[in-house]
């Protein structure tokens, strides 16, 4: 655990006074209170663990650095400063990553279609939200079409597709 005072262990952990508002953490003067979308994002400040979202820190009046993540999300890092006048209510939505997914066929030049919208043919490198389930559907003359489910875990991802002569 950090020697921070303005941090505590969760063990000193107090329920906030308003409700839904998480647990006080910290011990200074000024507070913000941080829910996130989504909720149980981790939050740090100052490069150490303040706890998980929702909950209210209360920390030295000054300027912190706050970063939030979570796992299959952006994270983000800003600053904050806390004034004793003027408490602090944050709602912070993190997104999701954008994936780089090189799509590849054979034969090459399928006319490709991503949830129901023209991306092109192949060999294609689309931008596409990672973490959520996208469809490829892949078309050339002579060929049936064949569509794939696609759920990128991967920055850089790839996906090939054989296409079978039709009979």
């Amino acid at each position: 655990m950090s020697d921070d005072p303005s941090l505590t262990s969760v063990a000193s952990v107090k329920l906030a006074a308003r409700p839904g508002a998480g647990p006080i953490v910290g011990t200074g003067p000024c507070r913000f209170s941080i829910a996130t979308t989504p909720s149980r994002s981790q939050i740090r400040l100052d490069d150490q663990i303040a706890g998980i979202s929702p909950l209210v820190v209360a920390a030295s009046c000054e300027r912190h650095k706050l970063e939030v993540s979570h796992a299959r999300y952006q994270s983000l890092t800003r600053s904050v400063v806390l004034s004793p006048e003027h408490p602090q209510e944050l709602d912070i939505s993190l997104p999701r990553p954008i994936h780089t997914v090189t799509v590849t066929s054979f034969p090459p030049g399928a006319q490709l279609v991503v949830d129901g919208r023209a991306a092109g043919t192949t060999p294609a490198v689309l931008q596409i939200v990672g973490f959520s389930t996208v469809n490829l559907t892949l078309s050339k003359p002579g060929f049936p079409s064949v569509t794939r489910k696609l759920y990128s875990k991967l920055a850089q991802d790839r996906v090939f597709v054989k296409l079978s002569a039709e009979r």
